[in-house]
């Protein structure tokens, strides 16, 4: 996950589908913040990038200024004849949009007609792996395709459902077969445990692929597991590496070197107070609270492995909450939460592979 370069938004509004419906609302992460969806398998982008990152995908789709990103900004102003598009306008979009829509679909959006046929875009994460094109190494690529990978196999689900009920829903029986395993003897609603399990399946293949990649990792390198170890909530791993890294053993030491390098949020010094709410859990921690941090910790550390973990750190800390608030009955404490997702991660990274699912290729 890249804070500064992450993937490219989807032509698509927040979600499709109506937030998902919990037992209580998140505490943590706000009382209002809803979890959208891509389908019944995936958490929406919109959802992932406001936990994980904090912004919303409007302020993203505002603020990235790749060309795809540009083209589906330019596409969305013809189609809603906001504009009118320039004849160089146009050409760009279907430069940087070659395989989001069919030509004649195209010609008509840039007319600013209504399409003949319906496009058939597939699921959020499908629209996006289309948009980013394919071939990257990048993380956030990976990310991408894994969880499309999934809104495939649901899209292919509901095809065949017209014809066959039956053969649809066994195509994510190995999926189902495996989530009902991991979360048996829990009270967390089903959708949420799938959506949860989905989730964890996907980053355990992008961790497995960074692995492989790249066997020889950082000292102070942090992935799911380490975060969602018991003994600290996932930010409090996140700020005792950052602080490791520049030989702190202790918030109110990191705190110190923050202040001998005038690192400043809003025009104050970051205090051991304020370390010690973000890293307890008293309060979400922001972006810019960890630029604060990442800036004190300068060369030590890459700058994009440090933001990586920290949205990582956040991630791991919204699906703790989601266990909470997606819990029938009397809820579990954070940390009986987080030993939860711990332990069905761990289980999950021993396996070191997905369900096999099938899924048809987007018309």
């Amino acid at each position: 996950m890249h804070m500064n370069r992450p993937p490219a938004p989807a032509f698509i509004p927040v979600s499709r589908f109506a937030p998902v419906p919990l037992q209580r609302p998140l505490k943590y992460f706000g009382r209002k913040f809803q979890v959208h969806i891509s389908s019944p398998l995936t958490f929406s982008p919109a959802t992932v990038l406001q936990a994980a990152f904090g912004f919303s995908l409007q302020q993203f789709i505002k603020a990235d200024k790749r060309g795809a990103a540009m083209a589906l900004r330019d596409l969305w102003r013809g189609v809603t004849k906001k504009n009118r598009l320039s004849a160089t306008t146009r050409k760009r979009i279907v430069r940087e949009l070659p395989r989001l829509f069919t030509a004649e679909t195209m010609d008509s959006l840039l007319s600013g007609e209504e399409p003949r046929e319906e496009p058939e875009l597939g699921f959020d994460w499908e629209i996006l792996l289309l948009t980013i094109g394919s071939g990257s190494s990048d993380e956030s690529y990976q990310i991408v395709k894994e969880a499309a990978r999934f809104d495939a196999a649901m899209r292919t689900a509901r095809e065949v459902a017209v014809k066959d009920p039956e053969k649809a829903s066994g195509l994510l029986t190995p999926l189902q077969k495996c989530m009902l395993e991991g979360w048996e003897g829990s009270r967390l609603d089903p959708r949420v445990a799938l959506l949860i399990e989905v989730s964890l399946l996907v980053w355990a293949r992008v961790e497995v692929r960074r692995a492989r990649a790249c066997s020889n990792a950082p000292p102070h390198e942090l992935n799911l597991l380490k975060l969602l170890a018991t003994d600290r909530k996932p930010l409090g791993h996140w700020l005792a590496a950052m602080g490791q890294a520049v030989g702190c053993k202790t918030l109110p030491e990191l705190s110190r070197q923050m202040a001998l390098k005038n690192i400043r949020r809003h025009r104050y010094l970051v205090s051991y107070d304020l370390l010690k709410k973000w890293s307890g859990g008293v309060q979400l921690m922001p972006l810019h609270g960890a630029d604060c941090v990442i800036r004190a910790v300068g060369s030590r550390i890459e700058r994009t492995h440090a933001q990586q973990a920290f949205a990582l750190a956040r991630w791991g800390s919204f699906l703790c909450e989601l266990v909470i608030a997606g819990t029938y009955g009397s809820p579990p404490t954070w940390r009986a939460a987080q030993d939860q997702l711990y332990q069905r991660y761990t289980a999950i990274r021993a396996k070191r592979s997905i369900p096999a699912l099938r899924s048809r290729p987007r018309r």
